[in-house]
């Protein structure tokens, strides 16, 4: 079978899209999607060359996961000329290159060359949509040969036809590890380099602060801190031979469960590493002391999780307030009646992306009410807020989960219900802009994606708002990035429909493929699918046909993608407008325009109102 018939029968191309956040200048700061849950990133920048090329990573750069370096394959295979292609069903990559044909499964630490099993240091992973795979395989698949250097953290990988010539006086490390596993804390080659030694562990005291010290014999040259995931902080100690304990106990600390310790060589680098083990995601903050021969290790225990957060007691912690009460189980506040308190006066101010809610009553109340923070911490609330500034008095709901509020009384009491907004409004709407922040999204004739999905959704917003019926949520209202998983979850949390807006892009035009022009819409079919109720292919159908309606763009038609988190995270009627093509020139002009622009927000307002025709839950 040739190259070119293999790649063909293969049913879907890689097209992972992307969700980090920063990672420029030596510093990755990022959040990272895989295994099913969000984990926190820091650390240093891995650089790639290929064949003494800098690789360009601008989506998803490398990144250490349980002490490996994983890269992305297609990044990486491409640059080595390599052809990559994607299986959806099976989960597997398939890297073809002259006449070798690789396959690597997600999750799977065994790959195959031309149908020889090979073993990998770790398995294959999804990143962020991404498929990332372990450094070294690289060199297994490809025949390359891979060489890492600790001081710049480079891994330069060289094909078969560029491969330096090895320096078998000194041990290689491969790249594939940020260390070599040699774990020993006496292994003959810790002497080799070595300026100073690291001695001692101070523990906080009794009912101090949360503060550590790393004590070292000399001055402390190089350090690097990575917090690997949620649950570990990882510092290196360059150039220091490990005196400590393997295992150093941790007694009644609210965020650290232990600190493990061992040595490694990389390269003619003794690298003494510590790890913290915690408890939950702890803000950290490592800093040298002045001295130069210690590191100060400090946690932040002002956000320890409730050991139940399950509880519905409540407690007012200022003395001041006065004459009301939360009732946990019937998320209701009730304000006693002093005086004329006029419901239908009082102002309401949503501040959702910050889970914020004000409700500001018609006059000074603070002799009814009092001030001070009413502390609930039950899964819907964490306090309400009252103050009585210029004259008002006002109620700050700080919220875990986005809210409605209604009102009501009787003759004694004002109530005030927290709900679920889709006990509140019959049809509710997440209108989603897509990028924004660090992540531009495509560009093309001197436009930018976020910009354009930004003015776009803003001009629905409107729209939406003032028809009434329809109540309307977005994701962004700034130049801000939310995590795709965060867009999904507000969705599936408060909504009937997601809609997220976007601009497409294709190459460079030749002559037998002009350059791609028009609108198509992106869906996934859902588990949650239900006959007589709307679906995300006919929220796509009935979106691409007012849109083209409208805007007279070419018709690409309904695109099925099973490989946007987006689509893939919601469990309600999603989809994705690409409304031009901002790399065709024609497109971009029109879109460019606020005339066709409040066209183009005429026509998915029409759509959105024509979907919320159809029974929604």
């Amino acid at each position: 079978m040739t190259i070119k018939k293999l790649l063909a029968s293969i049913a879907v191309i890689c097209a992972f899209s992307v969700d980090c956040n920063v990672f420029a200048g030596q510093m990755v700061n990022m959040r990272l999607l895989y295994d099913g849950k969000m984990h926190n990133y820091s650390a240093q920048a891995i650089h790639i060359k290929i064949d003494n090329v800098a690789l360009e990573t601008t989506d998803m750069p490398p990144i250490v996961l349980n002490d490996r370096t994983l890269v992305p394959v297609r990044a990486v295979s491409e640059a080595l000329h390599a052809e990559v292609a994607w299986n959806q069903e099976l989960k597997e990559v398939y890297i073809v290159k002259d006449e070798n044909i690789v396959v690597i499964q997600v999750d799977n630490a065994k790959g195959t060359r031309n149908g020889t099993v090979f073993e990998m240091d770790v398995a294959a992973k999804i990143v962020n949509e991404r498929t990332m795979i372990p450094l070294r395989a690289i060199s297994e698949a490809l025949g390359c040969d891979v060489q890492w250097d600790a001081g710049t953290r480079t891994a330069s990988i060289f094909s078969k036809e560029t491969a330096p010539p090895k320096d078998n006086s000194t041990s290689q490390n491969n790249g594939a590890s940020q260390n070599n596993d040699t774990s020993s804390q006496n292994n003959g080659a810790s002497s080799q380099g070595t300026g100073i030694s690291v001695t001692n562990v101070t523990l906080p005291s009794a009912n101090a602060e949360e503060t550590y010290f790393i004590q070292a014999n000399g001055e402390i040259a190089k350090y690097e801190t990575v917090f690997v995931d949620d649950k570990r902080l990882v510092i290196d100690i360059y150039q220091a031979e490990n005196k400590l304990a393997s295992n150093i106990a941790v007694n009644n600390s609210p965020v650290v469960s232990g600190i493990r310790t061992a040595q490694h060589q990389v390269d003619k680098n003794i690298i003494t590493r510590v790890v913290f083990d915690l408890k939950y995601a702890a803000k950290s903050n490592v800093v040298k002391e002045s001295d130069t021969k210690s590191l100060r290790i400090s946690f932040d225990t002002s956000e320890v999780p409730e050991e139940n957060n399950s509880s519905t007691n409540t407690t007012i912690i200022a003395d001041t307030l006065k004459n009301m009460s939360y009732d946990s189980a019937a998320q209701v506040l009730s304000l006693k009646k002093e005086k004329r308190l006029p419901i239908d006066s009082i102002q309401h101010t949503d501040n959702y992306l910050l889970k914020k809610y004000s409700i500001t009553l018609p006059g000074d109340y603070e002799d009814d009410y009092g001030y001070g923070k009413y502390e609930i911490n039950n899964s819907e609330l964490n306090s309400i807020q009252v103050s009585t500034e210029q004259g008002q008095t006002k109620l700050v709901f700080d919220e875990k989960k986005i809210k409605a509020y209604t009102i009501t009384e009787d003759e004694d009491y004002v109530y005030i219900h927290v709900q679920n907004p889709k006990q509140v409004y019959n049809k509710i709407v997440v209108l989603d802009a897509g990028h924004g922040g660090n992540d531009p999204g495509t560009s093309g004739n001197g436009l930018q994606e976020k910009k354009l999905t930004l003015q776009l959704a803003q001009k629905v917003y409107q729209k939406l708002e003032q028809n009434g019926t329809i109540k309307v949520y977005m994701t962004r209202v700034d130049d801000s990035r939310p995590a795709n998983a965060d867009r999904a979850a507000m969705a599936n949390e408060i909504a009937d429909v997601f809609i997220s807006i976007h601009m497409n892009s294709a190459d460079t035009p030749t002559v037998k493929n002009p350059l791609p022009n028009g609108t198509e819409t992106l869906y996934k079919v859902h588990s949650t699918d239900v006959e007589g109720k709307l679906t995300s292919k006919m929220a796509a159908t009935i979106m691409q046909r007012n849109v083209i309606s409208r805007l007279g763009t070419n018709d690409r038609g309904l695109k099925h993608r099973d490989d946007l988190l987006v689509l893939n995270a919601t469990k309600i009627p999603a989809i994705i407008v690409e409304t031009v093509f901002l790399s065709n020139a024609g497109d971009a002009l029109k879109i460019s325009q606020e005339n066709y622009q409040n066209e183009a927000a005429e026509a998915i307002y029409n759509a959105i109102v024509e979907m919320t025709n159809y029974r929604l839950r």
